[in-house]
């Protein structure tokens, strides 16, 4: 409702706010905090002291608010109280907790008896945002259309743990080594380093692309296209810093829809903070690979990202990696990583700093530049394993014979 409606019909705006928003905390300062979230997104939203007891009698009287963030710290069964609210709010609320616990397994409990998220006191007003933003979201209802084919996705559960690197090197390996046409998107349109670590200037098209799905069709994408070799085909972008990027929804999938028939694999990498805009490209994915690093945060944020990926891909073959596993010293074990997650480590990519500073160096993948390291050998069982489900070639098509020439 916009500020002049609140004016003459403030209970109009307050009903409107209850609708979206509701909210329970124990202490002044954490309430202090929430109060300005609150004011700032549902202004009028309730937001009363008290933790479960307290939300579940006002749920006995009132209808549930998309959003309730619930403080659990005063909880003798945190568990079991979370349970009997997501019980009485149903499905079509997302519960956001506090707490004071910062305990790995009753994160994990909480989000598998129907938490969204589950934040340790003090919080951090930007993360307590992000929650309860990412909270309200509905899934996508509308029926896209889903290309066939072999499209790997890689997302890095933290910044800079090496999914361009992964990405990038699966990409090449697959073209060189297996002989295969790849297409590899870089969806970092402003600091994405995919056709940099190549020493390829990025096209200037993939943005548009996105911005303006109506132009994309086989003679704007091989123009749009850089070719590092004559397998592999690489769209990104180097956008100015000062520009606003508003992908439309559904442009990536109609981009990836129209590659599908032209190439054997489509790989992508998928900066985690675009996840969102793009899960319909999520929902075209064959195999989904989340890297990591051991940190708590790294589990927390695979965690976080696998249940949205099974959501918006439920068909897709989710995998899990860390990479340079020993450069922490104080990470987690993998095993209690695994707990964390509730699946299995599947690929572990080791630290080989000096490839890949040889690499940097020459503009070359680091798959190349150390054929014979234990990284680029762990990279090629990767794609060996991937490549092994019985993908077809594509038959001769126009972006086909601009990219890679006829017959090849």
């Amino acid at each position: 409702m916009n500020a002049l409606a609140e004016k003459f019909f403030p209970g109009d705006a307050a009903d409107n706010a209850a609708a979206e928003f509701a909210g329970f905390v124990s202490d002044d300062l954490t309430r202090g905090v929430v109060a300005a979230l609150v004011e700032k997104h549902w202004p009028g939203a309730p937001l009363q002291s008290g933790g479960a007891s307290a939300a579940a009698a006002y749920l006995a009287g009132a209808d549930a608010a998309k959003r309730l963030l619930v403080d659990l710290s005063d909880s003798l069964n945190p568990r079991a109280d979370l349970a009997d609210l997501k019980q009485l709010c149903g499905a079509g609320t997302s519960i956001v907790a506090l707490g004071n616990e910062n305990d790995v397994e009753l994160y994990r409990d909480l989000l598998r008896h129907g938490a969204a998220d589950y934040l340790v006191k003090p919080v951090n007003p930007e993360a307590l945002e992000e929650a309860l933003l990412a909270a309200g979201r509905e899934p996508a209802t509308e029926t896209a259309e889903t290309p066939a084919g072999n499209v790997g996705i890689v997302i890095g559960a933290r910044g800079g743990v090496g999914a361009t690197t992964i990405a990038l090197n699966c990409a090449w390996l697959m073209s060189q080594e297996l002989e295969k046409n790849v297409a590899l998107i870089d969806l970092d349109l402003q600091f994405g380093t995919a056709a940099l670590d190549l020493d390829i200037a990025p096209g200037r098209g993939l943005s548009e692309a996105l911005q303006n799905p109506s132009r994309i069709d086989s003679l704007f994408i091989s123009s749009a296209m850089t070719k590092p070799n004559e397998r592999l085909a690489i769209l990104a972008s180097e956008e100015n810093i000062d520009k606003s990027i508003n992908p439309e929804p559904g442009a990536l999938n109609q981009l990836v829809s129209e590659l599908s028939g032209d190439f054997d694999w489509i790989w992508i990498d998928m900066p985690r903070t675009t996840l969102w805009d793009n899960h319909q490209a999520l929902a075209a994915a064959s195999h989904i690979l989340i890297v990591s690093d051991l940190s708590l945060a790294g589990m927390r944020d695979t965690l976080r990202i696998a249940n949205f990926c099974r959501e918006s891909a439920p068909d897709a073959k989710l995998l899990f990696a860390i990479n340079r596993p020993g450069e922490q010293k104080h990470g987690l074990p993998a095993r209690e990583f695994e707990r964390g997650i509730g699946g299995s480590i599947d690929y572990t990519f080791p630290n080989d700093a000096g490839t890949a500073a040889a690499a940097a160096a020459a503009g070359k993948p680091l798959s190349e530049v150390g054929k014979q390291s234990k990284l680029a050998n762990a990279l090629r069982a990767l794609c060996r394993d991937l490549a092994g489900t019985g993908e077809n070639a594509k038959p001769d098509s126009l972006v086909r014979r601009v990219l890679f020439g006829a017959g090849k």
